[in-house]
C-alpha cells in the first residue's frame, strides 16, 4: 500500500491555499483557479515556478520556496489535522500489509508534517519529493516506493486524492483508489481504478480486495 501525504492523510490544502493566498498577496496578487489546477499534487518546487511564471511574480522559485517552506512549517506546526479515516486505515493495516508514504512534498514539509502527526511509525517505507527528478503525473516517485518496499508496482494499491497522482499511480501500473477532497471533487479520476469518499471508504475496499 502506498500512500500520497497532502490532502490525503493530512488536511493541509487548506493551509497551502491560504499560504498562497498571503504570499502572493504581498506582491499584490491573487492566485487564480488555473494556477492551482497546475499546482494540484505537483513537487511544491514545481508549483513556485508555475506560480512565478503564470503570476509574473517579481521573486525566483527558489525564493518563492523558501517563502512557503517557512509559513507551512508554521502552520503545521500550529494547525495541522488528520483526515477522516487517516489514523484508522494506518493503525488497522500497520504490520499486517507494507506500506510506503511517497509525498510530493519537500523534506523540509514531510519532516514537519511526521513530528507533528507521529504517523512515521506506521510506514515501512518514507520517500518525498526530494528523491526523485520528475513529480506527478509521471510515476517516478510510485516506482521508487513500490522498489523499496520490494514488490512490483503492479502488486501495489495507491492511494490518491489528486489527479496527478492518479495519473501517475496508473502509469506505474497498480490499483488506484482515488479519495477526493474538497478542493478536487471537480477532477478527472478516470484513469482511478475506483472513487471513494473517504479513507473508511477506501479501508472497505481493500478488505473486499484481500478476500
Amino acid at each position: 500500500m502506498i500512500f500520497d501525504m497532502d490532502g490525503l492523510l493530512i488536511d493541509s490544502e487548506e493551509l497551502y491555499h491560504k499560504a498562497s493566498f498571503d504570499i502572493c498577496a504581498i506582491f499584490g496578487k491573487v492566485p487564480t483557479d488555473d494556477v492551482f489546477t497546475r499546482c494540484m499534487g505537483q513537487k511544491l518546487a514545481h508549483s513556485m515556478a508555475v506560480y512565478v511564471e503564470m503570476m509574473d511574480l517579481p521573486v525566483s522559485p527558489e525564493e518563492l520556496l523558501s517563502m512557503m517552506h517557512e509559513r507551512m512549517v508554521r502552520d503545521i506546526n500550529d494547525n495541522l489535522k488528520m483526515m477522516p479515516g487517516a489514523t484508522d486505515i494506518l493503525k488497522f493495516y500497520h504490520k499486517k500489509i507494507p506500506m510506503a508514504l511517497a509525498t510530493g512534498s519537500s523534506t523540509i514539509i514531510l519532516d514537519a508534517v511526521l513530528k507533528k502527526t507521529q504517523m512515521a511509525e506506521y510506514f515501512d517505507v518514507i520517500v518525498s519529493a526530494d528523491v526523485v527528478d520528475r513529480g506527478k503525473p509521471d510515476p517516478a516517485i510510485f516506482l521508487h516506493a513500490a522498489k523499496k518496499l520490494g514488490v512490483e508496482p503492479q502488486s501495489a494499491v495507491i492511494f490518491e486524492d489528486a489527479q496527478n497522482g492518479v495519473i501517475a499511480g496508473h502509469a506505474a501500473g497498480a490499483y488506484v483508489i482515488a479519495v477526493p477532497n474538497r478542493f478536487t471533487l471537480g477532477a478527472d479520476f478516470s484513469k482511478a481504478d475506483i472513487v471513494v469518499s473517504n479513507l473508511f471508504q477506501a479501508k472497505e475496499q481493500i478488505e473486499t480486495l484481500r478476500r
